[in-house]
């Protein structure tokens, strides 16, 4: 997950920004946060906890189709949880790719199901779930993507694996 906490403060110590152009770029982040509140308390309440914490472990991936949602989240019955989703509002974005569905969770709502899921579960937890899809998109032949989720959970033993088995494939 990006850290827009991190880039606003960036942004702020601008020293090209005048103090006008800071205060509407914190008033951006109020906004932001705002809208991310609105989401959770009137609607993602609404919805049962199994949907709300299916959709916050995916959120951790742009993309993903439903061999990874099952992989990353561990749940059998993952399709169905998509299709519930797609069903009580319009989070979810689907399309065809080589024969398969794809989905991409809406911007604003993967900003706010993972920080969500940070807030709410352990850091070994969101590790897990980082390494569950680096393994899936390391199974799907996605090296860059795999390496992405293994250096956001710190694998080495992840990383390593990809590069030993790079330099096979490719020796010098």
């Amino acid at each position: 997950m990006k850290d827009y906490k991190k880039i606003y403060e960036e942004w702020l110590s601008n020293p090209y920004f005048d103090e006008e152009t800071k205060e509407e770029l914190r008033a951006i982040e109020v906004s932001r946060e705002d809208f991310w509140d609105y989401l959770e308390i009137h609607v993602y309440d609404q919805w049962n906890l199994e949907q709300q914490e299916f959709l916050e472990m995916l959120s951790i991936v742009e993309v993903f189709d439903l061999q990874m949602a099952q992989q990353i989240t561990k749940k059998e019955e993952a399709g169905s949880l998509i299709q519930k989703a797609q069903e009580i509002g319009n989070f979810i974005l689907e399309w065809r790719e080589n024969e398969k569905s794809m989905y991409k969770l809406r911007q604003p709502m993967r900003y706010s199901m993972q920080r969500r899921l940070l807030a709410k579960y352990s850091k070994e937890y969101v590790r897990e779930l980082y390494y569950n899809a680096g393994s899936s998109y390391e199974l799907q032949g996605n090296i860059k993507e795999a390496l992405k989720m293994y250096e956001a959970c710190d694998s080495e033993e992840g990383i390593s694996r990809i590069l030993i088995d790079n330099m096979r494939k490719n020796p010098a």
